[in-house]
């Protein structure tokens, strides 16, 4: 079967169904080294196993109960380095400038193909989060803005248009030293969200109002990369062997006029992180993260 986006009878809830994701190794079972998948690889490949595939995108039932999109897209694997079994926290700071840049230079590739709307940068890494202890970057060029960065788009919008101001602006003064500030430099700042969903997760923002990563010069992604490899370093040294996935978020890539503030999101993983329902239970306060952080 084809890949394919289905709607839900009545909410909004798109859902991403993927035949070839059935062929990935499990999570719950590790690749070993001799059969790693990126060891010797190229730089830049398609992903073998891709939540999305080239196609020709079209959109049936629309209005109706039963509404259909065809799963068009690119899944791309950027192997950060050819040594297996380095974590992405271990890297050097100038090694993570880098992955930026290479995540930008596909980025502007990808968001010229017909029918996309975002680009999106996921890194995951340790067993809970992703098979393969071989440090890499998914690049996931979507038809549709994906669901969380396109709820954070229209609480942004409903803010913004009530205040008439950034909301992360409006974080970043509120935050500013305070229980869940967590560190500062130049440029950037972290903090532990008020309603953090995941343990220890963490958010860093410029100081400045930035709408992409492309937007960043390169003393400012020096800058980001220094912080990020910092937390991550202290996050693990604090909770050894944690798992968890960055993603970016910025303004859509095929919309040049959107404004946002664009952010890095780290979200650890642990065995014990669970919902309800869709409800988030978190057993780790962001206050109390913040001072882990720290």
């Amino acid at each position: 079967m084809q890949h394919e986006f289905r709607k839900d009878y009545f909410t909004d809830i798109w859902v991403l169904y993927a035949p070839a994701k059935q062929y990935s190794p499990s999570k719950l079972k590790i690749v070993s080294d001799k059969d790693c998948y990126l060891c010797g690889k190229e730089k830049v490949i398609d992903n073998p196993y891709p939540c999305v595939h080239p196609s020709k995108f079209k959109i049936e039932g629309k209005g109706s109960l039963y509404t259909t999109a065809t799963g068009h897209g690119y899944d791309e694997i950027i192997i950060i380095t050819p040594e297996h079994g380095v974590a992405f926290h271990d890297l050097s700071v100038d090694d993570i400038v880098d992955v930026f840049r290479m995540f930008i230079d596909r980025q502007n590739v990808l968001k010229r193909r017909e029918r996309i709307e975002h680009v999106l940068f996921l890194l995951n890494n340790g067993p809970l989060v992703s098979n393969v202890n071989h440090a890499h970057v998914n690049v996931v060029a979507f038809p549709k803005v994906p669901a969380d960065l396109a709820r954070e788009l229209n609480g942004y919008d409903k803010y913004f248009n009530k205040n008439s101001e950034c909301v992360f602006c409006k974080i970043i003064h509120d935050e500013n030293k305070k229980s869940r500030f967590i560190k500062g430099n130049s440029e950037f700042v972290s903090i532990a969200p008020y309603a953090s969903r995941y343990p220890f997760e963490f958010w860093i923002l410029p100081k400045k109002h930035v709408k992409r990563l492309s937007d960043l010069n390169d003393q400012s992604l020096f800058y980001l990369s220094e912080m990020l490899k910092s937390l991550l370093v202290k996050l693990n040294k604090r909770v050894p062997e944690i798992s968890y996935s960055i993603v970016v978020h910025e303004a859509p890539t095929a919309q040049e006029m959107r404004d946002f503030h664009m952010h890095v999101e780290v979200r650890p993983v642990m065995i014990n992180t669970y919902n309800v329902d869709g409800t988030y239970v978190n057993h780790v306060f962001p206050e109390k993260a913040a001072d882990v952080l720290r």
